[in-house]
């Protein structure tokens, strides 16, 4: 059920960003204003894309992570990374692209951010994998932690000790007849 919710949630949210992302570039394409005054509406819509990357981001990773913790499953997870990136790369590289070229064509002066926007936004993808990989980690570790489910590595290090301790004391748990019993015999 929760999967199922997750890609309701994640197709409605790729429709509002492509569309966000379709309206804020037909701003520029507007007549019957002037040209900074549709920069000035370009960039407020530009801000409220900013913002619906980053919530709806949110909200899909907040679902992801709840999958992570009841299934086990973390293609939520990565899924919302990819969601992130698309759509930052979309600003980053598409709109701001658009938008220096307008002010050219038009003689506007062009912001000094623009031409380092799509390195910004490449770095931005790269920290948000990262921080899907640690955050997949701690959500596992949590959960095995909460379960009582033991790690693989610290049974496997409790055996080592034992078989450590057998040796110093020279006991075995399994005793074999010594040549004098079975001879007796």
């Amino acid at each position: 059920m929760l999967n199922k919710i997750f890609l309701i949630l994640f197709a409605v949210a790729i429709l509002f960003m492509a569309v966000l992302s379709y309206l804020t570039v037909a701003q520029l394409n507007s007549i019957g204003f002037p040209p900074p005054q549709i920069v000035e509406y370009f960039r407020s819509y530009e801000s409220l894309h900013w913002l619906s990357v980053w919530i709806s981001s949110l909200f899909l990773l907040i679902l992801a992570n709840v999958i992570l913790w009841t299934n086990r499953s973390s293609w939520a997870l990565w899924i919302t990374l990819l969601f992130f990136a698309a759509f930052i790369m979309v600003n980053t590289w598409w709109l701001t692209e658009t938008l220096g070229s307008y002010q050219k064509s038009h003689n506007l002066e062009t912001g000094g951010i623009l031409s380092k926007n799509g390195i910004f936004g490449a770095i931005f993808c790269i920290v948000g994998g990262i921080g899907i990989f640690f955050n997949q980690y701690i959500v596992l570790r949590m959960r095995d932690k909460m379960f009582d489910k033991p790690s693989e590595t610290v049974e496997e290090k409790s055996e080592i000790v034992e078989k450590q301790e057998e040796e110093q004391t020279g006991e075995t748990t399994t005793e074999e007849p010594t040549i004098e019993e079975s001879k007796a015999e």
